[in-house]
């Protein structure tokens, strides 16, 4: 690593991502992916002034994707991670942003189309970092997440979660997010 400056800031930023090379790597990752979480968290709090989300929907779309963010700063900052094969616990946290973005897909109905965008994100994040074989998982989760999410709605509340709709929305996200998982990583290696 180059010269260090010294100073209040550097000794914040220090606390914040640590002197550790690969630590600083790994959290600058994790605060990229955290902008997703902040920047869907923004948008929750644009569609309540909106009136497109019930404010309790609001509350546990901006609660789920805070305590993640919380949980895996506090995992990777603290060295807890470093005990797994994964450090960067990548899978994981890609396992729970498409979690996230699920229940944001159950409880937004009036822009529920654009959620599924967010897991083809997600698997483009955890492309540059997983095994061929854990982002066909990776793939495999979102489309299998995402159809229970529908096929609950759908029977939950029909008048909200139209089947016409969710026919239309499965094939065309689950072709989507069955090719990203496949064929990424494929991309990403030059194969």
């Amino acid at each position: 690593m180059g010269p260090r400056t010294t100073g209040a800031g550097s000794a914040w930023i220090d606390l914040a991502i640590g002197t550790d090379a690969r630590l600083r790597l790994r959290l600058t990752r994790f605060f990229a992916a955290s902008a997703v979480y902040l920047f869907c968290c923004l948008l929750a709090l644009l569609a309540v002034s909106w009136r497109l989300l019930d404010p309790a929907a609001a509350v546990a779309i901006v609660g789920t994707n805070l305590l993640f963010t919380l949980v895996f700063y506090v995992a990777l900052r603290s060295g807890w991670s470093q005990r797994l094969r994964d450090p960067a616990m990548t899978q994981v946290q890609c396992g729970c942003a498409i979690a996230a973005t699920a229940l944001a897909y159950a409880l937004s109905p009036p822009v529920r189309g654009a959620t599924p965008i967010l897991m083809a994100l997600v698997q483009l994040f955890g492309a540059f970092m997983l095994r061929p074989r854990e982002c066909w998982g990776l793939g495999a989760f979102s489309v299998s997440v995402l159809g229970a999410v529908m096929l609950l709605g759908i029977w939950r509340s029909p008048e909200v979660f139209d089947m016409r709709i969710e026919v239309i929305h499965f094939p065309l996200c689950a072709g989507a997010l069955s090719a990203i998982g496949k064929d990424v990583k494929a991309q990403v290696e030059g194969g």
